[in-house]
């Protein structure tokens, strides 16, 4: 598999808004966004380079929402998340949401009222990490951990 971030938004972007049903216009303006800097998605690629699943989603200081995630199956969806949350944690972000249904999958992600959400969202929030992102090798290596998938928070 070859891991790439940053390198084919708009086609990440595209593969997860048919299943959430996007509007092209709400497509555009995340473009816009990872244009800006701020939107950011993860690609896993066959040796063949043809694309197996990703994720893609916003930033917004230390903060980071998955907005999509796309596989052809659960492990490749699963390995799009893994690898991203490793990079996030890497970065430092405090608190990473996924806005998209992990019902069906063991990822970690929790339920939070929408009261504490906001409190980890206000804090986490501040200067972020703008411009493009790049792998880090040695992310990508490791096993993933299901602890990984717990959501980040900044120690209070």
């Amino acid at each position: 598999l070859k891991i790439t971030l940053d390198r084919d938004f708009d086609h990440v972007a595209h593969a997860c808004g048919k299943a959430q049903r996007l509007s092209p216009r709400l497509l555009h303006l995340y473009a816009a966004l990872h244009d800006m800097g701020f939107a950011h998605s993860i690609e896993i690629r066959s040796a063949f380079g043809r694309l197996l699943g990703g994720a893609y989603g916003v930033a917004l200081g230390h903060a980071f929402v998955t907005l999509g995630a796309f596989g052809e199956n659960a492990l490749m969806r699963a390995t799009a998340l893994t690898v991203l949350n490793r990079h996030l944690r890497r970065m430092d972000f405090a608190l990473h949401d996924m806005v998209c249904d992990t019902s069906g999958e063991p990822l970690g992600f929790r339920p939070w009222s929408r009261a504490a959400y906001f409190r980890e969202l206000v804090a986490a929030s501040g200067l972020g990490r703008l411009g493009r992102w790049h792998v880090v090798p040695a992310l990508v290596a490791a096993e993933p951990a299901q602890e990984e998938f717990t959501a980040l928070r900044r120690a209070a």
